[in-house]
């Protein structure tokens, strides 16, 4: 919270005086937030606190699954971007007649970062594409939409360049492999220690049972 030491004081007085954490609602809330930082702190120091996962098990990770590893498609595209849907279709006609599609956006086009490069929008991904632009991602290269509108106005797209997928080199794919490595030993860690207590019948594990289980084993 912003403020100094002193202000702060005194809003921590303030509600006291007033008795806010008597409130059932506040109160409950409190306790809530304490049980889950104390279920946080049973976890980090005590369950999960000798889980890693270091560059040799993202290597070993990586040459057991590569094909799950690789570079997402790419496509290079170009847009011609006008205002109504009329001028879109004689812009597309113009390009049905055989005029070069980069010549028609430097004459039409109203996006003025990319008309003078003929419209060239560079490389997308698939995650780059809003869903009304999907239907770009089954085009041939050289293939032109129809018109497609957004609110910036109405668009023909082109794909000029399809670059397939391809496998990625370790080196760019380790920190990945090691992130999602560590959160898959932390949730086997986690059932690891949920069977345990079920096997040793102290105690019926649900997410309120780690909660009352880290209460109850606080200090204060």
């Amino acid at each position: 919270a912003g403020g100094s030491p002193e202000l702060r004081g005194g809003k921590r007085r303030e509600a006291k005086d007033r008795g806010i954490g008597k409130v059932p609602e506040v109160a409950d809330e409190v306790t809530r937030r304490r049980e889950e930082l104390m279920e946080g702190a049973l976890y980090a120091d005590y369950v999960l606190k000798d889980v890693t996962a270091t560059d040799a098990d993202a290597r070993s990770e990586f040459d057991a699954h590569r094909s799950d590893w690789t570079t997402p498609e790419r496509r290079r595209v170009s847009h011609i971007l006008v205002k109504t849907r009329d001028e879109a279709l004689a812009a597309k006609k113009r390009l049905d007649a055989g005029e070069a599609f980069g010549d028609v956006a430097k004459q039409v086009s109203i996006d003025t970062q990319t008309k003078t490069t003929g419209g060239d929008l560079g490389w997308i991904e698939k995650k780059d594409v809003p869903a009304a632009f999907s239907p770009v991602l089954t085009f041939k290269a050289g293939q032109v939409s129809d018109p497609i509108e957004s609110k910036f106005g109405w668009h023909l797209v082109k794909v000029t360049a399809i670059e397939a997928p391809k496998p990625m080199a370790f080196d760019a794919a380790k920190e990945q492999v090691k992130k999602g490595l560590l959160e898959r030993r932390k949730t086997e860690r986690r059932a690891e220690w949920v069977a345990k207590l079920r096997s040793a019948g102290k105690i019926k594990i649900d997410d309120a049972k780690v909660r009352e289980f880290a209460k109850a084993n606080a200090v204060d």
